[in-house]
């Protein structure tokens, strides 16, 4: 809702936004190479900070801001001695993939018959929406009467009372079908059944982190043809908070109007991978390790806010350069290669990596995969090491041994997100170095350095890669 306060919270947003554009500008005047050789601390806080500043706007692939961190990595790897692949001598490892693009935010306003305004709602605070699955209208509007629906037996085509209105479905109803504490899927596969029938459903599954709604470009749910996204008879998918939803509810008993207005479009986009390599001394053998993250985040809302991605994954793409870099400081090279990926599209479906594993430097038979993604997080216990199969425990349990002999308190784990599970089910061991958040804010807006890293955690992600790798590939 517009509250009383939103005019003295607009001018705080502008007075913080002038102080935070003065920051960037002070870190964008910093040559790219110039950061290669500083000390650890400032490398890392330089590289995260560089990346997540307005000029890249969230890293989204297709956009001028995903361009920019690859040109990014380009000098990085080229800075650190990275040896190109043959087959790639720019570095660049490029691919088509699909993209979920918000054109402009999602619009929520509610009214009497008369036409008077009783709710104008703010997007990603007050509601979400939703662009994740078929059989959806991803680009339209809708406006008809809001009814409140509290029961099972109301969700059915025999229910004339929702024949073409918008649908505010309980929170009660989202939680007993929920088998995803992350999207309310159970219920949006029930509202689905009613396609053609209603006109639209705003669910009350508050999934918001810090404040802000959990913003996603997923693509797994998504028909790549794209023929069964813009169904044109809806219905069209929002989540709204917990606050909002008490106010759409006396809208819903006054027999107020809803109209919602979603604008998402499903496209393709030219990306890519960067690819840099440590040479080993046994060149005979094909063994390999891949050090991977993903360089890509979830872009703007369209509204003058972006998501700056520190954690997720700015903070995976410094490890890995400060991975490299301590490497080649060594007086000896590994025996085997070290391959360093950047991958893009990680958010579609992990996009980068599904297109390396197809088109691999070397047969993924003599591969091991070490990912980094949200490293370095505020408030984390224990560094993760995440399994996404079978085949990965032994490896995922063999660093978790490797880092507890020096000093760093860590645990094995099984988590399905991320590209480490692309080469997991093509059978190559993968693990995934990660520390939880204590506040929830990556797909947010306030998932910024200042607010999500720990530099100090980031160093210990850091520092078990580095003992694992030196005790496994160096000799």
């Amino acid at each position: 809702m517009k509250y009383l306060l939103t005019s003295l919270l607009i001018l705080m947003i502008i007075v913080s936004g002038i102080l935070y554009t003065s920051e960037q500008n002070a870190i964008k005047e910093i040559p790219l190479s110039s950061i290669v050789h500083k000390p650890v601390d400032d490398y890392t806080y330089n590289v995260i900070k560089e990346i997540t500043s307005a000029s890249y706007m969230g890293r989204l692939p297709g956009t001028a801001g995903n361009l920019k961190t690859v040109k990014f990595l380009v000098e990085q790897f080229k800075s650190l001695g990275l040896t190109p692949p043959t087959k790639y001598p720019d570095y660049l490892q490029s691919f088509q993939q699909d993209l979920m693009v918000v054109n402009s935010p999602a619009v929520l306003i509610t009214s009497r018959k008369t036409g008077e305004v009783t709710g104008e709602y703010n997007n990603l605070s007050d509601y979400n929406g939703l662009a994740l699955w078929p059989h959806t209208m991803i680009k339209g509007e809708v406006k008809a009467e809001l009814v409140n629906v509290t029961s099972m037996e109301q969700l059915s085509r025999a229910n004339k009372k929702i024949k073409n209105k918008v649908l505010l479905i309980d929170k009660r109803l989202a939680y007993a079908l929920q088998y995803d504490a992350r999207q309310a899927e159970g219920i949006v596969n029930k509202v689905k059944s009613l396609s053609g029938y209603i006109k639209a459903a705003i669910i009350n599954f508050d999934n918001k982190r810090d404040g802000y709604f959990h913003v996603s470009k997923q693509m797994r749910r998504l028909n790549r043809g794209g023929k069964k996204l813009n169904n044109k008879n809806g219905p069209i998918l929002m989540y709204c908070s917990n606050d909002a939803y008490p106010y759409l509810q006396e809208a819903a008993e006054r027999g107020d109007s809803a109209y919602l207005k979603v604008d998402f479009s499903l496209e393709k986009c030219k990306s890519s991978n960067v690819i840099g390599i440590i040479e080993g001394t046994n060149q005979k053998s094909k063994k390999h390790l891949i050090v991977g993250a993903h360089l890509d985040h979830i872009g703007d809302n369209k509204d003058e806010t972006y998501n700056p991605g520190a954690l997720d994954n700015a903070s995976g793409i410094a490890g890995i350069l400060e991975i490299a870099r301590t490497l080649l400081a060594k007086d000896e090279r590994p025996e085997y290669d070290i391959i360093f990926i950047a991958f893009n599209g990680e958010e579609e479906y992990f996009a980068g990596s599904n297109h390396y594993v197809s088109n691999p430097l070397v047969s993924l038979d003599y591969t091991t995969m070490l990912n980094f993604d949200m490293i370095g997080a505020k408030g984390a216990e224990y560094l993760e090491i995440c399994y996404a199969g079978t085949n990965s425990i032994k490896l995922s349990e063999q660093i978790v041994n490797y880092t507890k002999n020096i000093g760093i308190a860590s645990r094995s784990s099984y988590i399905l997100s991320s590209d480490h599970v692309t080469f997991t089910v093509c059978g190559v061991p993968s693990v995934m170095f990660k520390q939880l958040q204590e506040i929830q804010r990556h797909h947010t807006m306030q998932d910024s350095y200042e607010l999500t890293i720990d530099i100090n955690k980031h160093q210990e992600a850091v520092n078990a890669a580095v003992k694992f790798i030196t005790e496994e590939y160096y000799k």
